[in-house]
């Protein structure tokens, strides 16, 4: 399949505000580029926070037809996909870069691809009566620590697509990714109410918790799939999780060794201040983790369909909230043509 790549155009920071770009319809989209860039203030008492140019959007958005929304998370979310699945972010500078006037720069890839090699994974933009991409900036005052920041900051985006030679993308599955996030305030399990109607192929949770010295807590330690009141999938170690820590200060990110069940992440003098505990777990509901084309059409009726649930839960059990926990769900949902239902 003929490929290409292209600059589609530049998204200019606007505080507060969503800012909307509107997509070139015409060929399959594989993925687009997202280049966040905030140039180097002029004075050095106007600064950046640390991590600006990771939160410096906090919703973005591909919305086709108006109304269906393709992609939903925070620029911080999208970050921490990006690195756990390819084992870093695209692109970054900025990273471990405390609060000054320097510039910062961060890339993250938004995959509209379930497999590149069959033309019905891909998005077929062509087939859309419109294609928007939004990013909702955050405010100025949340990305500055001192002075006033300009707003020279911008985001340019690019695309891999395949060029439409009249393939036949009716029976098109679109990949869909959104995000639930809930902060926990009880000891116990932490429940979210899943979406009905599409077919699941896989979760991402992070779970965040504590910046401060001594936090010896996971801030998860068992996981529950619940299909209709029955516990579908669940993981009740930290082995079993397959996680990793990561040790986030001053925005550098190094993996650590997973712990295992009911041990304490080893706190370090570099942990003491400003220092998050970031775990997280990937559940993937697709037999063998297969992207094969024709892998996964064949797993379609073992993947769960919550178009025939009545509920669809996921369930983690929080087993202290001594520090503030952020538990953000992230969806990876596959829109079935009702050709193929």
């Amino acid at each position: 399949m003929p490929y290409m790549k292209r600059y589609l155009g530049r998204i200019a920071f606007a505080s507060g505000a969503t800012v909307t770009l509107s997509l070139p319809r015409e060929h399959f989209y594989n993925r687009l580029l997202l280049d966040f860039v905030l140039p180097a203030q002029a004075s050095t008492a106007n600064t950046y926070v640390a991590n600006a140019h990771k939160l410096i959007a906090t919703r973005i958005e591909e919305i086709a037809n108006g109304q269906l929304v393709i992609k939903s998370f925070s620029l911080y979310q999208k970050y921490m996909n990006n690195f756990l699945v390819y084992g870093s972010p695209a692109y970054e500078v900025g990273a471990g870069v405390a609060a000054d006037n320097t510039a910062r720069r961060l890339d993250i890839v938004i995959e509209n691809a379930i497999n590149t090699a069959d033309i019905t994974c891909l998005l077929p933009s062509h087939l859309m009566s419109s294609l928007d991409l939004k990013i909702t900036w955050s405010t100025t005052a949340a990305i500055q620590a001192g002075g006033t920041v300009d707003t020279s900051q911008y985001c340019d985006v690019y695309s891999l697509e395949v060029i439409n030679q009249g393939q036949d993308a009716r029976a098109a599955i679109l990949n869909k990714e959104t995000v639930l996030t809930k902060n926990p305030t009880a000891i116990g399990y932490c429940e979210f109410d899943m979406p009905l109607g599409n077919v699941y192929r896989e979760l991402t949770v992070f779970s965040q918790g504590g910046a401060t010295a001594g936090y010896q807590n996971t801030t998860v330690t068992d996981i529950e799939i619940v299909q209709d009141g029955v516990v579908y999938h669940r993981k009740t170690n930290w082995l079993e999780f397959l996680s990793e820590c990561i040790l986030e200060s001053s925005g550098a990110v190094t993996p650590s060794v997973a712990q295992p069940a009911g041990a304490s992440p080893t706190q370090t003098s570099s942990m003491n201040a400003g220092t998050i505990l970031i775990q997280f777990d990937y559940l993937n509901f697709n037999a063998g983790g297969s992207c094969n084309p024709v892998a996964l059409l064949r797993s379609l009726p073992h993947l769960p369909d919550t178009s025939k649930m009545a509920t669809w839960k996921a369930r983690f059990l929080c087993p202290s909230v001594a520090q503030a926990i952020t538990l953000d769900l992230m969806m990876q949902e596959l829109i079935m043509p009702k050709v193929r239902r």
